[in-house]
């Protein structure tokens, strides 16, 4: 497989797909700089799993490339790749594809092609259950991180809850017992004053009394 053959393909096909090379990541296994480099043909040796994947996402079929490289292993310089490929999947659909210019070799396959995509059918099922059973345990640790998280979310609220019904309950005592040291305050105070306006209440009763007493004390001395 000629790596520069397969790079103008692919860009032929990104092009037709009027996708970014960000949804093409999103929709397959590779990064935007692996998709790059298998555009740019900056891989010697590409994977047939990743090269099926980004010709998946692009919405054609392994097998359209794999014919189209069989028919122009090569492609002239001054050749519209996009339109020489365009032009060929047409004639593909109409069961009348064209044969490659007589100045290019064709390549036959030799029963090639079919084990490739064999192969390719394979290790591309394998990616898959890979990635299935990974995402798998992804979920399953996160589902677990959560429930974690969340059991001691609920035991810190439990603890809240029991502080605070102990913060209340000593309030309430402090408050139970201010208000009683208060009554009795007030109680003794009352006495306090009762007692005084008792004493105030008598002296003034002495003292009218002796002020009586004077008085008639001297009426007696004058009528004398």
């Amino acid at each position: 497989m000629n790596n520069v053959t397969l790079g103008k393909v692919l860009k032929a096909m990104y092009k037709l797909s009027g996708k970014t090379l960000t949804q093409l990541s999103d929709e397959t296994s590779l990064t935007v700089d692996n998709i790059n480099n298998l555009l740019y043909a900056r891989i010697q040796k590409p994977g047939l799993a990743g090269v099926n994947a980004l010709v998946n996402a692009m919405g054609f079929r392994i097998q359209d490339l794999m014919a189209f490289l069989e028919a122009y292993p090569e492609i002239p310089e001054d050749s519209d790749t996009t339109e020489l490929f365009t032009n060929y999947i047409h004639a593909a659909d109409t069961a009348n594809a064209p044969a490659a210019p007589a100045k290019e070799p064709v390549r036959a396959a030799k029963g090639s092609f079919a084990a490739e995509i064999g192969l390719l059918n394979d290790e591309h099922e394998k990616q898959l259950d890979r990635f299935r059973a990974a995402n798998q345990r992804h979920m399953e640790q996160i589902r677990e991180q959560y429930e974690g998280q969340l059991k001691q979310l609920q035991d810190q609220n439990k603890q809240m809850e029991q502080h605070f019904d102990k913060s209340v309950a000593v309030l309430r005592e402090t408050h139970a017992q201010e208000i009683g040291h208060l009554e009795k305050e007030g109680s003794r105070h009352r006495k306090t004053i009762t007692f005084l306006t008792i004493a105030i209440s008598m002296e003034t009763a002495v003292i009218l009394l002796m002020i009586i007493v004077d008085m008639i004390n001297r009426n007696i001395g004058w009528f004398r």
